[in-house]
């Protein structure tokens, strides 16, 4: 890539599409409230959608060229959900976004400005590296630290993987640092099963199936810019634990 982007892994470079101006880096929440006569209450507030607005030359060794390129790029554009949108100017992280706009006109011939707008429900940013940090957990209970950057709140993938019997015990994990713990009650498995704790979709599955009727308490975070601390009790002490993330922005 060179000064354009891609999108959905594709690279629009590839059909002469260079960003002149890549959008603004802005964030916005809606903030509701209750206002009295001398003080006002805010409940949670909630982020917008982001928006990219970017503006973009294409250009072609001849008119026919140029209208091929056109083409090619508004056919990847379109898709039916939000895909990754890489700059090259931060390649490091990705947007889920999916077109809104797509407008310009010709300048010449062969050369053709224009502007397009994305939006991204989920307004952060992500690293386009995965990290999978593996810890042993070799006492009981264990509590081992993920130093986190980025700046959001990140919502890991904990993958647990047996190394002895267990038997109908209480698994507790807890992030000490955001004091969020998440109860798995009457737990059983055996040696090399797999349990998976996804904090996004907040699911709970056991070898693959939902594990989901005795879970209670809030699925663990990762805080950004800090060590985190995360307390696993009842988990025996020969099994291991993956935390699978990738570092947000906002």
């Amino acid at each position: 890539m060179a000064n354009s982007l891609s999108y959905d892994g594709n690279d629009l470079a590839d059909y002469n599409l260079i960003i002149s101006s890549p959008g603004d880096n802005r964030l916005n929440q809606i903030v509701s409230r209750v206002q009295l006569q001398d003080n006002g209450y805010p409940f949670r507030p909630q982020r917008e959608p982001r928006r990219l607005a970017i503006d973009f030359h294409v250009t072609g060794t001849s008119r026919a060229n140029l209208d091929s390129n056109l083409d090619n790029i508004k056919r990847l554009l379109i898709q039916l959900t939000p895909q990754q949108l890489i700059f090259d100017s931060i390649s490091t992280r990705y947007f889920l976004a999916i077109l809104e706009s797509f407008d310009g006109q010709y300048r010449s011939p062969i050369h053709f400005r224009g502007a397009m707008q994305f939006i991204c429900p989920d307004p952060l940013g992500y690293s386009t590296t995965e990290t999978t940090s593996t810890h042993a957990i070799d006492a009981n209970p264990k509590t081992i630290t993920e130093a986190i950057g980025g700046s959001a709140f990140l919502k890991p993938t904990y993958v647990l993987t047996a190394g002895e019997t267990l038997s109908s015990v209480t698994l507790l994990i807890n992030n000490l640092t955001t004091i969020e713990e998440l109860s798995i009650a009457s737990l059983s498995m055996t040696s090399g099963q797999v349990l998976t704790i996804d904090t996004a979709l907040w699911t709970v599955t056991l070898e693959g199936a939902a594990h989901m009727s005795n879970v209670t308490g809030k699925f663990p975070r990762l805080e950004p810019q800090l060590t985190n601390s995360i307390k696993l009790t009842a988990f025996g002490t020969l099994g291991s634990m993956d935390i699978i993330y990738r570092e947000a922005y906002l």
